[in-house]
Formats: structure tokens, sequence, C-alpha cells
């Protein structure tokens, strides 16, 4: 009987998961590749361009606000270094430090929208044991 809960369980939340792309994975990619912030930068939104050309997405879609909201801020790294006013390696720094607070914030949402599924899936296992108790005493 536990492992049909677990089962259960498992097939609601995986069944719910989304499997896109968040949007600074478009940049880590890029950063993997090359050195320069600006190279990043273009890569990035280039990357990023090609998947919302592929899956038929707006930049003005609601979802990919955030996506923007990055892509200015890297574009203004990469903006800063090119007028001299930050070095290369302070770009960096800066990109990773606040890429790892994004991604921070990010999972902490992820957890939290995880257990909301886990408590949801729960309830409906619940839900389906009291009917099934329901009719299986029916009539008696």
């Amino acid at each position: 009987m536990r492992f049909l809960k677990i089962a259960f369980i498992f097939i609601i939340i995986s069944t719910t998961k989304s499997s896109a792309t968040v949007f600074y994975d478009h940049w880590l990619s890029c950063g993997r590749l090359y050195n320069n912030i600006v190279d990043i930068y273009e890569c990035g939104r280039q990357s990023r361009e090609n998947f919302f050309t592929q899956n038929n997405i707006s930049f003005s879609d609601p979802r990919a606000s955030d996506g923007n909201q990055y892509e200015i801020f890297l574009k203004s790294l990469s903006l800063n270094v090119q007028e001299g006013k930050l070095n290369n390696n302070e770009a960096i720094k800066v990109w990773i430090d606040e890429t790892n607070y994004i991604k921070r914030i990010f999972a902490g949402e992820q957890l939290a929208q995880q257990k909301q599924l886990e408590i949801e899936a729960q309830r409906r296992y619940q839900m389906l044991g009291d009917l099934r108790d329901y009719f299986w005493n029916y009539g008696k």
C-alpha cells in the first residue's frame, strides 16, 4: 500500500514538472565557451533568440520577463567593459555572483513548488482512498 502511495505521488509530481530552459542557462553555456563577458553576452543573447524562435515564444511573453531583465543586466556589464568602466575580470565576478544569487532564489522557489505539489498529491491520494472506502462499504 505504501508503495502505491509513493508511486501515485511520483506520477503526480513528474507529470506537473516543467522541462523548460531556465533563462540564465543560455549564458552559463556560453560562459563555458568564452572568457570575455562581451562574447558571453553575445553568445547567450543569440542562444536565447534561437530558443525563442524554435519554440515560437515572443520576448513580450510574460514568462520571458525574468530573462529579459537578465539580458539587460548582461548587456550593461558588456557595455561597461567595452567603455572601460569595468575590466573583464570584474564583470565576470559580478556576473557569477549575481547569477549564483538568482539560482539560489530560483532553487528556493522550485523547492516550495515541489513541496506544494507533494501536499496536493497526498491530498488527492487521501481523497481517492476516502472514495474507495465509501464505495467499498456502500450498502453494507
